[in-house]
């Protein structure tokens, strides 16, 4: 499908207001996605590969972030890292054989679930007390590995679920829970954008200007931040915004 030149600037701007309200209050995946489904029109497979171009952009930066500040370290959580990476593969390959009007389907009802996440405020759940519930190892690798899952199908809010995940389950604080799973996601989301690619469900120029808007959105967001008390609370209010007009549009339009 071809898309017009308003639509690449609606990608562009869209994708800078994404990344405002990713660094101040997560879930910026809902935004993108959003905003390639229900207000450009692309297929809903198309959109779900598309996307995974600005998530491996975003967490590619972070990443190299954490690791010169010496924060991020794999070796103490291959296991885990493993599990999500096995479950990703299952879930790309989920998305690779559901039709577009399929992914789309089961995309509005995950918005009611993120919505219902939102509403809960996930940062009461992520405290900085290391391994607050213990369970047996093998239940948190399937944990990790149903994440792994939802991540290799679809990317939206899966970073909040991990965190909750590394958090609640690993010795990790709060910090290193933070860069396990931006450099985890960084990982599978190159292998998830590669079996994509191989398959021509990327749209390239959409996914570079998407990653372009969300890296100045997030350069901007961070400003703010710094700069205004109530940054967090105005994005959290846009956000929720935002979520109930993707609901609005994808079960009545």
């Amino acid at each position: 499908m071809g898309l017009a030149l308003i639509d690449y600037i609606i990608i562009l701007f869209g994708g800078f207001i994404a990344g405002i309200i990713n660094v101040l209050a997560g879930f910026g995946s809902i935004i993108t996605l959003s905003l390639y489904i229900e207000l450009i029109g692309l297929p809903g497979n198309i959109a779900n590969a598309t996307n995974r171009v600005n998530v491996f952009a975003m967490n590619l930066s972070s990443s190299y972030v954490f690791y010169r500040n010496k924060v991020l370290n794999i070796n103490n959580s291959l296991l885990i890292f493993s599990a999500l990476i096995l479950g990703a593969l299952l879930g790309v390959f989920i998305a690779l054989n559901i039709s577009s009007e399929q992914f789309k389907g089961v995309f509005k009802y995950l918005l009611i679930l993120c919505l219902a996440v939102v509403l809960i405020k996930p940062s009461r759940l992520i405290k900085s007390e290391k391994a607050l519930l213990s369970l047996p190892k093998w239940l948190i690798l399937v944990l990790f590995f149903i994440a792994g899952i939802y991540g290799g199908f679809i990317q939206m809010g899966i970073g909040v679920f991990i965190l909750i995940l590394t958090v609640s389950l690993t010795q990790f604080d709060l910090i290193k829970s933070n860069a396990f799973k931006t450099f985890s996601i960084g990982v599978y989301t190159l292998i998830v954008l590669l079996i994509f690619a191989s398959q021509g469900l990327i749209d390239w120029k959409a996914g570079v200007l998407m990653a372009a808007g969300q890296a100045s959105g997030g350069y901007f967001g961070a400003r703010f931040a710094s700069k205004s008390q109530n940054a967090n609370v105005w994005a959290y209010r846009m956000l929720i915004f935002v979520i109930v007009l993707a609901l609005i549009r994808a079960f009545f339009f």
